[in-house]
């Protein structure tokens, strides 16, 4: 049998893709007001309140010391206090709902509603 390409090495197998990895140090979540039909997304640098604080912050506008607590409500209606330990098991692209109220002497409360 002829070979159709002679001048041509055959190719053993196709290159290899890299496999995307992502960065274990950062969350990106999904979030919006219950006005809001769109979500916008909130990219935590660091899996932490802080770092829930600072996407926050950035996102709509708010300094970061004027945000005080920050809940999370669960679909079965628990509602939790967030700590550190809580968003370091989130995974990447959960969805809330967000409320931002104010408190007190412009201290915001904010509440991730799981949906």
């Amino acid at each position: 049998m002829k070979r159709l390409y002679p001048d041509r090495e055959q190719v053993s197998s196709a290159p290899s893709k890299h496999a995307r990895r992502e960065d274990p140090q950062r969350v990106l979540l999904y979030v919006r007001t219950h006005t809001e039909e769109v979500f916008d997304a909130l990219m935590l640098s660091a899996p932490t309140l802080s770092g829930l604080r600072d996407a926050v912050s950035e996102k709509y506008g708010l300094q970061k010391d004027t945000i005080g607590k920050i809940y999370k409500k669960c679909k079965r209606g628990i509602f939790i206090h967030m700590d550190d330990n809580i968003i370091q098991h989130y995974t990447n692209q959960a969805a809330f709902l967000i409320e931002m109220s104010e408190v007190s002497n412009g201290q915001f409360q904010v509440t991730l509603i799981e949906v």
